[in-house]
């Protein structure tokens, strides 16, 4: 249980720390203001989340450390509302933006989990790359845009009266 509320904390080396810490303190900046909520509830499910699957999918969490998952769940929730935002004001090339930042993140992850290597941050000292966070930080990141639906098991039909016809 400690390791879990601690893994998104610790930091392996100085480059490590400095690209955890940077690109949350970056996403932190460019946030609006109207979805400080999600942003919360981003980083409160991934810091769930992402333990949970390393432990599952990586075989252990003592080699998972840093805020890279849960930076990969804001950047991709970040990237989907702003796409949400150009979408409703007609940008599709900023939608095709959206979409190239998406694929570049997805591209990030296989390379890593197919090199066995960090594309940013420095290995040493003992710390491997745990791809398996940044997918999930992808997944909790995309699950935070699923919008809510109030009384989604309540049938539309239902609150309308029948209608009957009067026979006389």
């Amino acid at each position: 249980l400690w390791r879990w509320m601690t893994s998104h904390w610790v930091h392996w080396n100085l480059s490590h720390l400095l690209w955890s810490a940077s690109t949350f303190l970056v996403l932190l900046a460019c946030w609006p203001n109207k979805s400080m909520r999600e942003f919360v509830s981003c980083c409160v499910l991934s810091s769930l989340a992402i333990p949970l699957s390393v432990s599952m999918f990586a075989g252990s969490l003592p080699n998972y450390g840093g805020l890279s998952g849960i930076d990969s769940a804001l950047f991709v929730l970040f990237v989907l509302l702003w796409m949400k935002e150009r979408r409703a004001e007609g940008e599709l090339l900023s939608m095709g933006i959206g979409v190239c930042l998406l694929f570049a993140f997805v591209g990030k992850s296989i390379y890593e989990t197919l090199s066995g290597g960090a594309l940013f941050a420095e290995l040493g000292g003992g710390m491997v790359s745990v791809p398996v966070a940044h997918f999930t930080g992808g997944i909790v990141g995309w699950m935070c845009t699923i919008e809510k639906k109030s009384n989604w098991w309540h049938h539309p039909m239902a609150s309308n009266p029948v209608m009957v016809r009067e026979t006389k």
